[in-house]
């Protein structure tokens, strides 16, 4: 599994982090079995966590952490499956299709011309006004 978003603190070690939000957030206590941080250390932004665990059950209730009471939790951190590179870009373009769908919003006009055809306008999920019959 890797865990994204979850901040590096010098003095705590990633495993007892980890378990400790899992236990917290998601009323779980995974058994760790590897836990290392992933890249190059940069400011302002924590690096990966490769957490290899017993039981990988715990990656669909990962989901419950954007219902956290805590915002960095809600909004920072999260869980994906540990994938090969191609596997993890089309993981993250589905997600990305998936977001753009349920933000877009469809409302339909139809109007009927002078010339008895029926034209549809909606918008698309940048608010411009569109053809739905082209969309």
């Amino acid at each position: 599994m890797i865990v994204s978003g979850l901040p590096e603190v010098d003095d705590a070690d990633d495993t007892e982090l980890f378990t400790s939000i899992c236990e917290t957030h998601l009323s779980c206590k995974p058994v760790v079995l590897q836990c290392r941080r992933m890249g190059k250390k940069s400011a302002g932004k924590p690096r990966r966590l490769l957490i290899h665990l017993r039981n990988e059950s715990l990656l669909k209730s990962a989901r419950r952490l954007r219902q956290s009471t805590d915002p960095t939790v809600a909004q920072h951190i999260y869980t994906n499956e540990d994938l090969s590179p191609e596997a993890a870009k089309l993981a993250f373009e589905a997600r990305q299709r998936r977001r753009q769908q349920r933000s877009s919003t469809t409302v339909t006009v139809h109007k009927q011309t002078s010339d008895q055809h029926s034209v549809a306008l909606g918008c698309d999920h940048h608010g411009a006004l569109v053809d739905s019959n082209h969309v």
